[in-house]
């Protein structure tokens, strides 16, 4: 039985707490078969819910009692569900109430490697309400849970060489394809003077010269992700790449048509490169470390912050006409990745939303930045385009609101889940009208500036009578 808008329906106030109970009738179409039906259409939902019930003792959704009993109620509709958002190579999962991960996704669709888990929800510390910020002022609330995850090193990108007998230190950077687990290596230092930028594969005779050693190369020619690979190959422990005359790059991206590799890579600068190849055949022991002299083996820190978003009534979709969103273009892979160099089979481009096609999933897009932008694609998949790294597929609901990609061992992770919203602490403050201000004078003032000056005529009328009266 199908109802229709024009049925009538009503809030029951014999529905329990939690609980909304309408009555609906059949569509007219239906009264070919007799008159309408009459039901009762009861939904249940912790939205529907009064704070004392919510705080009422006892069982929540997780199974435990946790500080922010209320809280962790009205999150019951986010309970077992993961939600994503994609930044450059890493993409984001937080998966409710249990962990927030750190993944690389291959050209295919798959994890590739085993992720980072930058933390776990804690069940003792449980959530916790604090003052937020609110645009439209006055006071406003949101929910924090501080999450620890695996170690920090695990996600820091800084490393330091010691090198040759006199033990001299040299700092370099990381790539996004390094091995996560990975955080130091050593060996002798060595280098090919047949492939110097460690594009090409090392000839059998290589073999024996760079086992087990680390491999210096030269910056250029092909990727850093390609260099790695053809090290790995020869059985190196890793490869220290050095910069020529081009700006230094504070972290080498991979390429994702390429395997992952299980050796690190470090860069360094063009003087540090000078100095590496004067201590050739020399040891050195590269590791991890942190710029802000951080313990690096503590735990990932992550905050997740979960509130009612301020456009929390406007929004119907994660991706509307007008806005700026970030595009993932994949190419056809047409021969080896070497000779696609230096364009990947993925390419990223800022974009407008022109329109949006609910029905199919997609979007019209403009690039109008992009010079022969007729080259791109204007119709792209919602899941391929992406606000702040969000995908645009994503549906109505909750969804990562703001991402910080890691740095100095933690992160913020914010989402909108619109059950807070039904919450009267949690719940955006209403925006206020805009009041417009002018600065021309009003009927008052007019009206006093006009009396003013009859005053003022009048005094010069009397003082003039005055001086006649005194001829």
């Amino acid at each position: 039985v199908s109802s229709s808008s024009s049925s009538s329906s009503s809030s029951s106030p014999s529905a329990a707490d939690g609980e909304v109970t309408a009555s609906t009738a059949t569509s007219s179409s239906a009264s070919f078969f007799g008159p309408p039906v009459y039901l009762n259409v009861t939904v249940g939902a912790s939205v529907f819910c009064n704070l004392s019930k919510l705080q009422k003792p006892g069982d929540h959704p997780l199974g435990v009692d946790v500080p922010g009993l209320e809280y962790a109620r009205l999150l019951a509709p986010i309970n077992g569900k993961c939600y994503y958002a994609t930044l450059g190579w890493w993409t984001y999962e937080v998966c409710w109430p249990w962990r927030i991960r750190q993944l690389h996704y291959g050209l295919h669709g798959g994890v590739e490697v085993p992720g980072v888990t930058l933390g776990d929800f804690p069940t003792s510390s449980g959530l916790h309400k604090r003052r937020a910020t609110s645009p439209t002022g006055g006071e406003r609330y949101e929910l924090l849970a501080t999450m620890e995850g695996e170690p920090c090193h695990h996600t820091i990108q800084t490393w330091r060489i010691e090198a040759g007998s006199s033990k001299e230190e040299f700092d370099g950077v990381g790539g996004s394809f390094n091995p996560i687990g990975v955080s130091s290596f050593e060996g002798i230092l060595a280098k090919e003077e047949t492939n110097v930028d460690g594009c090409k594969p090392y000839s059998e005779d290589a073999v024996e010269r760079l086992f087990g050693k680390i491999v210096l190369a030269k910056r250029g020619n092909c990727w850093f992700h390609v260099k790695a690979l053809r090290a790995q190959a020869v059985g190196a422990r890793g490869i220290i790449v050095y910069n020529d005359k081009r700006l230094f790059v504070q972290n080498m991206e991979g390429v994702d048509e390429l395997l992952m590799p299980v050796i690190p890579t470090a860069l360094v600068e063009t003087d540090v490169g000078e100095r590496l190849l004067k201590l050739v055949g020399q040891a050195a022991k590269v590791r991890k470390y942190s710029p802000d002299n951080l313990d690096i083996s503590q735990p990932f820190t992550t905050n997740l912050i979960m509130h009612c978003a301020n456009d929390w009534q406007d929004r119907r979709q994660v991706c509307a006409v007008g806005e700026v969103v970030d595009v993932k273009i994949v190419s056809p892979l047409i021969g080896e990745p070497e000779s696609r160099w230096p364009k990947s089979a993925v390419r990223w481009e800022r974009g407008i939303v022109a329109e949006v096609f609910s029905h199919n999933d997609s979007l019209l897009i403009t690039y109008p930045s992009i010079q022969n932008s007729e080259e791109l694609p204007t119709i792209m998949t919602g899941n391929l385009t992406f606000r702040e790294g969000v995908p645009c597929s994503a549906k109505s609901g909750a969804y990562i609101d703001r991402m910080l990609e890691p740095e100095a061992c933690s992160t913020d992770v914010v989402m909108h889940v619109p059950a807070l919203c039904a919450h009267r602490d949690l719940v955006p403050l209403p925006s206020k009208e805009t009041q417009e201000i002018s600065c021309v004078a009003t009927e008052t003032t007019r009206q006093l500036l006009a009396e003013r000056s009859l005053r003022e005529e009048q005094e010069a009328a009397d003082e003039s009578s005055a001086d006649l009266s005194n001829l």
